[in-house]
């Protein structure tokens, strides 16, 4: 439960997000990922090239967890981001940074650290190489002991900090309709690839999608999985699918609201 405005304090003043009850906040992948705690946030206060935010709250323990970003868009394809977190009593902070050098290239980095503790970083770059058409490559250096309070941990997101130091590569291309990725991680010695397509049934658009893992040392698939989903207009999300490595079926169903 929240309570949550949007607006300036004093007329003409930049306009600020302000959320008062349950928090969920996302700065940083590396520190501040799906912060779930109960307190009071201010967001997006934007005063020219620089934006703002931060939190004070309690954990479900009733320690206290606050943090704070700063990010700042000096020119076009420029942009710096500071954020700092403590949770009870671990401090953590991160420093991020996105260039885009030219049409099409893009190259990001990120620095973070425990304070007193372990250190990690991540270094990414795409390109466009033709319509349809990206490249990737990336270096990372997360120890196991980096271990940030907030830090983000889903193994289905690709950008999470779990440990591994290495090098990936991957490519995808969109063509005919079809899109068809595939990255490998040099730290895990897998390949995730994937094969996704919109098709049009009786007027209805359903999003099909076949996506897989391979592990190369244990020279086995760890994951192959096919799905079919559709999203109404009413909100409402449907999923099925079936899960080759384990055999059995997967069904799921959402409903979005907006008030």
């Amino acid at each position: 439960l929240w309570l949550e405005t949007n607006g300036a304090v004093i007329p003409g003043t930049p306009e600020f997000t302000t959320r008062i009850g349950s928090l969920n906040h996302s700065y940083s992948d590396f520190i501040a990922k799906g912060i779930k705690t109960t307190g009071i946030s201010m967001d997006k206060l934007a005063i020219g090239p620089v934006s703002l935010g931060g939190y004070y709250s309690l954990d479900s323990d009733s320690n206290l967890d606050r943090g704070a970003y700063v990010k700042v868009k000096p020119m076009t394809g420029i942009e710096a981001q500071a954020t700092v977190v403590k949770a009870d009593e671990q401090l953590a902070y991160a420093l991020s940074t996105t260039v885009q050098p030219l049409t099409g290239a893009e190259v990001s980095g990120t620095y973070a650290a425990v304070h007193e503790e372990a250190d990690a970083y991540r270094v990414n770059a795409k390109y466009q190489v033709l319509e349809g058409l990206e490249v990737r490559a990336g270096y990372q250096d997360i120890p196991t002991e980096f271990n940030a309070a907030h830090r983000n941990t889903d193994p289905d997101d690709d950008n999470n900090v779990n440990p591994g130091t290495g090098f990936t590569v991957g490519a995808t291309a969109n063509q005919f309709g079809f899109e068809v990725a595939a990255d490998y991680v040099d730290y895990e010695n897998a390949v995730d690839y994937s094969i996704a397509r919109t098709v049009s049934v009786a007027g209805l658009d359903f999003n099909t999608k076949l996506a897989g893992n391979y592990d190369f040392a244990a020279e086995e698939a760890e994951k192959l999985e096919a799905t079919v989903g559709y999203n109404a207009p009413s909100g409402l999300e449907l999923s099925a699918g079936y899960d080759f490595i384990e055999k059995q079926p997967k069904i799921s169903a959402g409903l979005e609201l907006q008030f």
